[in-house]
Formats: structure tokens, sequence, C-alpha cells
């Protein structure tokens, strides 16, 4: 757009989500991740199977929760059962408001879209605290490239480079639960409407 006329401000594009949730639980215990969307391959919530497959480091203990229905169900959990990934849950489709309170109470959103125009739960998970692992294939990692308090971005399909982000969110967990307070200000002074507007 810069190219058609040099006086335009061009701005990446972004979404605003409105978060009414003011209560963020007390998070302990293993870390908690969560995938929230469709079970489709554009959305590639297998990526997360493949990752926690590869149980990089057994120590690092972590409950998983997998928030959508989609054609890739069936395959997801043939794979949970056949590894024996017990720390994984399918947990099915969810209303709005019940996704907001499965957010507040984890720690770290997984979107490993292989293409994702946006990815507007990026934007829904950092306004309720959650530390965001994207691929690069997303729009919203432009959120995450120079703040590595509010997250990571791996390149898509990487399952590898998915697995040693995961473990080292495991490792440093007790962090990312600290600096919950920090992301949600953030969003609200930097991806709220009213900030945007």
């Amino acid at each position: 757009y810069s190219s058609l006329y040099s006086s335009w401000q061009v701005y990446p594009f972004a979404y605003c989500t409105v978060n009414d949730g003011e209560t963020v639980a007390t998070i302990k215990g293993d870390a908690k991740f969560v995938f929230v969307g469709s079970l489709s391959p554009r959305k590639s919530p297998f990526s997360i199977i493949e990752a926690a497959s590869l149980k990089v480091n057994e120590s690092a203990k972590k409950m998983i929760t997998i928030v959508g229905d989609g054609k890739e169900r069936d395959r997801m959990e043939t794979a949970i059962r056949t590894n024996g990934l017990e720390n994984i849950s399918l947990v099915g489709t969810r209303s709005n408001s019940e996704i907001l309170n499965i957010l507040l109470q984890q720690d770290i959103l997984i979107l490993p879209s292989l293409y994702d125009g946006w990815g507007a739960v990026v934007n829904e998970a950092l306004s309720c605290g959650c530390y965001v692992i994207c691929s690069d294939h997303c729009g919203a990692k432009a959120l995450l490239i120079g703040h590595p308090r509010l997250g990571k971005v791996f390149k898509a399909k990487d399952y590898r480079q998915l697995a040693a982000i995961m473990e080292d969110c495991c490792r440093n967990i007790q962090a990312i639960r600290n600096d919950r307070n920090y992301r949600l200000q953030w969003a609200r002074q930097c991806i709220s409407g009213s900030a945007i507007a």
C-alpha cells in the first residue's frame, strides 16, 4: 500500500476482543496448555499431539486441553490413545463464555495454524493473561515478535521446535504465571478496542 501513495501510514490488521473478566484464577501445579479452535488441518491441532508425543523431557509435567471439534478429532483421539498421552483432553465445542472461563484457568495458548489470517484467539488469550505460542503462519505473530513476556513464535509444522518451546514453558512456568498481570495490562493498553481506536 505504501508503494501506491507514500504519504499513507499502513498499520497491520488487528482484532479487538472484549474481556469483561477481571478475575484471574491462581493457577498451581503442572503447566496448563490450551488450544481453542476448529480441529481442522488448516488450524493444525495435530501438531500439538505430535509435539507432546516427542516427550523431550519426561520431568516437564503439563496438562493440555483442546477445545473445539472437527474432522481431525478421530485422528487425534487415536494418536492420544496410541501414544498414551493421558495429559491431553479433548473437551469438544464450548460457548464463548465457557471459552473465556477456560482461558482464565490456563497458562499458555497454542495456535499452530498452517494458515491463519490473524487468529483472534491470540487476542482473547492475551486479554485473559495467557502466554501465547503461535506458528509463523498466524498474522497475530506480529503481537509476539519482540515481546518475549507475551509469547513465542515457532515455524509451522516444526513439531520439534514446538515441543522445545513447550518444555521451556514448563521449566519457566512460575515466571510465566508471575507475568500474567503484565500481559493483562499490556492487552488493555495495546489491543483493547479503546486502545486501538
